[in-house]
């Protein structure tokens, strides 16, 4: 059974914030770099946007911004 395409927009969305969340206290690249726990979080999350973006292009879904919209809290 496939995943709802509105659920992979959502993983994306996540790992935005969890990339954010992690970055926020970096200062540079380079503090970044050192930092294994966050370096290694960082990564992850972009693994996981290219994932859910795959499913969504093999799905061929097209995304609508009212999709969109409902996880920023706009109608």
């Amino acid at each position: 059974m496939s995943r709802v395409s509105e659920l992979f927009l959502f993983d994306i969305l996540v790992a935005i914030h969890k990339i954010k969340e992690t970055v926020k206290n970096q200062t540079d690249g380079n503090e970044l770099k050192h930092n294994y726990m966050a370096w290694d979080t960082v990564i992850r999350e972009f693994e996981i946007i290219g994932e859910a973006t795959k499913h969504l292009i093999e799905s061929g879904t097209r995304i609508k911004s009212r999709t969109l919209g409902r996880y920023y809290g706009r109608k």
